[in-house]
């Protein structure tokens, strides 16, 4: 059992954590910790700040523990080298308690003065909270228009009506967080993870900064890493259960019909008729090999999927508490 899982044994559950993965942010660390303290004031003695320091180089992590040193609401994770958001994010949610995740970015461009409004809505009965940067304070042809089209693009592949997908400012409670298979770069589709376990879910605009202090990690060379994950998340958590069914159906048709090009030609045989029956065996042989391999993929397919979700102690379904069940929300609220 690791350290941050002891941790979390031990210490008795509380309302809120705030997970924010840490990359080289030395200069916003105390003006984050106040712009917190600020919003969440209210929930004093009731919330936890837990920062994962990803592999930082600039002393981000001496400073955190510094900080934790004299602050009991103050958790730090140090990650033994950078890897990457969604990992950070992961061991943030590992090492927290709180019955409601708060995820946000550590660059101040999210405003953590948006929370107790995310926080409320979320008790209207929703699952999860996106926020949704309507007016966004970034470079326009680095950051914002891939960014568009990014969005566009997860929205039309994946069904998901979020605004603003990449938007790292989102709450939601601890048994979804927990269901969510994060790997790779996965963080980019929390919304889209949550909605395929049956996420009720809303949308409410938050407010965005510019960044002040240090340097921002994105790019556009994130936008192939986009394309090649939203090909993997779309087959694992909508398309591996069509697809292994029509691989199957597919190969059983053509097993079923491979040996009509050798029943034609003993008929037309037995009329008379001259037959090639080099060409009938060589579709018959041909339809049976073809079948026999899409029976093949559609196995190795449904067995990758079950491991892939059995590799995560999870089922490709979620249940709900019964606290939760009355109206379906799982919707975009005005």
């Amino acid at each position: 059992m690791g350290e941050s899982t002891m941790l979390r044994c031990v210490r008795p559950p509380i309302e809120i954590s705030v997970v924010i993965p840490i990359h080289d942010e030395r200069e916003n660390l105390v003006p984050l910790l106040e712009a917190l303290d600020a919003s969440l004031a209210s929930l004093d003695g009731k919330r936890e700040y837990v920062l994962v320091d990803d592999g930082s180089t600039d002393g981000s992590g001496e400073m955190l523990d510094r900080l934790a040193a004299a602050r009991e609401d103050l958790v730090v994770v140090h990650l033994r080298r950078c890897f990457g958001q969604t990992a950070a994010i992961e061991a943030g949610i590992r090492a927290s308690r709180g019955e409601v995740l708060v995820f946000m970015d550590a660059d101040l461009q999210n405003d953590p003065a948006d929370i107790p409004a995310m926080l409320a809505r979320l008790e209207e009965g929703y699952d999860v909270v996106h926020g949704w940067r309507k007016m966004r304070q970034d470079v326009f042809w680095s950051r914002r228009l891939p960014s568009l089209v990014a969005n566009r693009l997860i929205r039309w592949v994946s069904g998901v009506p979020v605004n603003d997908l990449g938007c790292a400012l989102r709450v939601i409670r601890r048994e979804l967080a927990e269901e969510l298979p994060l790997e790779g770069e996965m963080h980019r589709f929390i919304a889209v993870l949550a909605d395929a376990r049956g996420a009720r879910w809303s949308e409410i605009p938050v407010r965005h900064h510019p960044r002040r202090q240090g340097v921002s990690k994105y790019g556009l060379s994130r936008t192939f890493k986009v394309a090649v994950d939203l090909v993997t998340l779309c087959w694992f958590t909508r398309l591996a259960v069509p697809m292994t069914r029509l691989l199957v159906g597919a190969g059983l048709l053509l097993l079923a019909v491979a040996p009509l090009p050798v029943i034609v030609a003993s008929a037309c045989a037995i009329a008379g008729l001259e037959v090639s029956w080099q060409t009938s065996v060589g579709l018959t042989a041909a339809g049976c090999f073809g079948g026999i391999n899409l029976v093949g993929l559609g196995v190795v397919a449904a067995t990758t999927v079950s491991t892939w979700w059995r590799s995560r102690n999870l089922r490709p379904w979620s249940e709900r508490p019964a606290s939760m069940h009355g109206e379906d929300h799982r919707r975009l609220a005005a």
